[in-house]
């Protein structure tokens, strides 16, 4: 019994499979220069300063990306942790982690850590988890944090009272979208306003080719309704997505510290003292921190 590929071996039962994986026995380095690959990547070892590793499938590392960079078309998983300050880690879906330092990493879904966040730069279209609920453990100090629905965290902060930004909701691409459909929303209905004058000149002072004129201002108008037509459906269903970010909050399930700066949907919030386990969330137009 032959495979058609090469990869990695599944048993189900009595079922045979083999799922296409490009496995890399050691570290991404010098031996084996960057990995850029079509299939999913298995880095057993460590991807290492300077190095990189690029799939248009998932990415999995054994243990840590130290100054290294990895892009992924699929989700990344990194078992130990990311570290230093040109570690740059790229998902379009979701990635997980043991622990992340001075580091950058975006996810178009959901950052989740198992440990802690130091001084790094997080981006989430999805939510950040750090520790969770139940955890003994899960620190987000120093850094930026943004996510688009929830950022989850046992700790906030540091006792040396780091300043910790993090922000939750809309975030920079909807909003420059969202301000670009009103502008252009703007321009069509002066655009309206102006054929609607346009059309009732004609009417009481009609030129010699009247009908030619009033053919061209209907198409015209007509044109530009099916335009505002357009943007209004499309600014319609970036307000509704919005509407599903109502619940936009940050959670801390032990303690926040003083120097922490909490953003909702573009109001602030400065953390002065220590706090217990609770959350921040928009009430009634403000931004407040409700205690558990």
């Amino acid at each position: 019994m032959a495979a058609e590929h090469d990869g990695a071996l599944f048993v189900d039962g009595s079922h045979l499979s083999v799922t296409e994986l490009l496995a890399i026995d050691g570290d991404v380095g010098a031996q084996t220069g960057n990995v850029d690959s079509r299939i999913p990547v298995q880095v057993k070892g460590h991807v290492v300063a300077g190095y990189q590793v690029k799939s248009l499938k998932d990415v999995i590392v054994d243990h840590n990306v130290e100054d290294a960079i990895v892009r992924a078309g699929g989700s990344v998983v990194v078992k130990e942790g990311i570290r230093g300050h040109a570690s740059e880690v790229f998902s379009p879906h979701d990635v997980q982690a043991g622990f992340i330092e001075n580091a950058n990493v975006f996810a178009n879904g959901d950052i989740t850590v198992r440990s802690s966040v130091l001084n790094s730069a997080l981006s989430a279209n999805g939510s950040i988890t750090v520790g969770g609920k139940n955890a003994g453990k899960g620190s987000l100090m120093g850094g930026v944090a943004h996510a688009s629905r929830v950022i989850e965290v046992v700790s906030l902060g540091a006792s040396t009272y780091a300043r910790t930004e993090v922000t939750v909701g809309m975030s920079s691409d909807t909003r420059e979208r969202l301000d670009e459909l009103q502008a252009e929303l703007t321009v069509r209905e002066t655009e309206l306003l102006t054929l609607a004058q346009l059309e009732e000149r004609i009417r009481t002072r009609p030129p010699a080719d009247l009908a030619e004129v009033s053919a061209r201002l209907e198409a015209t108008r007509a044109k530009a309704e099916a335009r505002q037509a357009e943007l209004q459906q499309a600014r319609a269903e970036l307000l509704a997505a919005l509407g599903e970010l109502g619940a936009a909050r940050v959670v801390v399930h032990r303690q926040c510290h003083p120097g922490v700066v909490v953003r909702i949907h573009g109001h602030s919030y400065e953390v002065g003292s220590e706090l217990g386990p609770g959350q921040f969330m928009l009430e009634d137009g403000a931004l407040v921190f409700v205690p558990r």
